[in-house]
Order: C-alpha cells, then structure tokens, then sequence
C-alpha cells in the first residue's frame, strides 16, 4: 500500500511531457553523426548556408570550390606548338647556314603568324701584305803609290768597285668594314616569334654577304696601301745602299793602298 502511493506520489511530481496536435504526422528519426546532419545515404551534408530551424550549417566543401576555380588546362595541340617552335627555328637556321649567300632564305612554314624582316650586318676584316724595295750602290776605288829610287820613280796602281745592296720590307695592315642588308620571311605561333626568327635569319644571311665583301675591300685598300708606300722605301733602300757603299769604298782604299805600295818597292827594287 504505501509502495502504490510512493508510485503515485512521483507520476504526480514529474512533469507531462508536450503532446503533439493530433493532425500532425512525426517525423522519423534522423541519424546523427559528430553533431552534423545527415542525408539519406547517411553521409554528413555540406550545403553552406542556414538549416530549416535557421541554424547556419558547420561546414563548407572548400574543395569544391576549389576545383570549380582550377584553371583548365591547355590543349594539347598549343602545348605541342610551344615546344616544336624553337625547334623549327634552329633547324631553319641550320639549314640557311649551309646555303649560299647569295641564295634567297627559305620561309620557315610553322605557324599561323607570318613576318618579313630587312635587317643589316656589318662585317669587318683585316688584310696584311709586305712593301718591300731593293737598291744597289757602286763606288769606284782607284790608288795609286809611288817610290823614288836613286835612278827612277817607280809607281804601282790598285783599283776596285765596291757594290752594295739593301733591301727593305715593311709590313701594313688595313681593316676595311662592309654594311649589307637582307630581307627574310618567316612563321611562328605569334608575330613577335616569327619576327623574331625573320630578324635573326635576315641578319645571318646579311653577314654571310658582308664578309666576303669586307675581305675583298680590305685586300684591295692593303694592295694600294703597299704601292703607296714603295716609293718612298725604296728611296730608303738606296740611301742605305750609297751609305754602305761609301763606309765599304774607304776600308777598300785603304786596303789598296797597302798593296800599291807594295807593289811599287818590289818594282824599285828590281830597277
């Protein structure tokens, strides 16, 4: 007895539980997994925003929209062309280098933009060449010795021509520049790449043209340089020749002078 009115004493105390209207439906339980709601495949949702009670979700799919910022990538056939251009160019300068100066350049078919380029080149060379003169000089050496005697003079003569010769070089340099000009076409992905190659390519054939023309002409100027200045070398030479001609007369004569005397005793003693 007094267990049912303890019973009944504690129902009386606990409070009634909220009852829903009759007409309203309950809702089934939804599962919930680390405090975030779940859809029907039991996964948590990401949908950003407020909840139907007007809570604001916990979680953004940052890598979402991650992936719907990524830039795309290019096409495999732009990449293709950015790699195969410098390619094209070096083999297109490749074969120009073989071809004749004066030979047109040949357009380089690789890409839709098309350039045509006049460029010009200078070239230098150095041409070397040796002036030389040669000259001879002669000098007649004439002496004459006497002896007196008691009964006579007796005298004896000596003669000689000393020749001489000198030779001159003297080396000249000339350096002679040539300008020329050249006109070359060619392709590239862009206009600036097919100017660049166009430039490149006007420019190797232009200097291809200038060096030998620059060779030429500093042969040329070194050739009239030379019959510049054999003129005066070889008024040089002959000032050295006469001057060694002279030195050489004068050890000759005395030389002969000895031998006349010589000569003209052994004649006096004989007379």
């Amino acid at each position: 007895m007094g267990a049912r009115l303890r019973d009944g004493a504690a129902a009386a105390a606990a409070p009634s539980a909220p009852q829903q209207p009759p007409h309203a439906p309950q809702r089934p339980p939804q599962a919930h997994r680390s405090g975030r709601p779940t859809g029907r495949s039991g996964r948590p949702t990401h949908r950003s925003g407020a909840s139907r009670e007007g809570r604001p979700r916990q979680g953004v799919n940052i890598y979402g929209v991650l992936r719907r910022l990524r830039l795309r990538r290019p096409p495999f056939a732009l990449l293709l062309v950015v790699i195969l251009a410098p390619v094209a160019a070096v083999l297109a300068l490749t074969v120009h280098g073989s071809n004749s100066p004066s030979s047109p350049s040949p357009l380089i078919a690789s890409g839709p933009a098309r350039a045509c380029v006049t460029a010009r080149a200078t070239a230098a060379a150095t041409a070397r060449a040796t002036a030389s003169a040669s000259a001879t000089a002669s000098v007649p050496v004439v002496v004459t010795e006497r002896v007196r005697t008691a009964t006579a003079i007796v005298s004896a003569t000596r003669s000689e021509t000393v020749v001489e010769r000198a030779r001159l070089e003297r080396q000249v340099s000339v350096r002679q520049s040539v300008v020329a000009s050249h006109r070359s076409c060619a392709r590239g992905t862009t206009r600036d790449a097919a100017h660049g190659i166009a430039l490149q390519q006007a420019y190797d054939s232009a200097l291809n043209v200038a060096r030998p023309k620059a060779i030429a002409a500093a042969h040329e100027h070194a050739t009239a340089l030379v019959a510049q200045v054999e003129p005066a070398l070889q008024a040089d030479a002959q000032r050295l020749a006469n001057s060694r001609a002279v030195t050489a007369a004068g050890t000759a004569r005395a030389r002969l002078a000895r031998q006349a005397l010589a000569d003209a005793r052994a004649h006096a003693g004989h007379a």
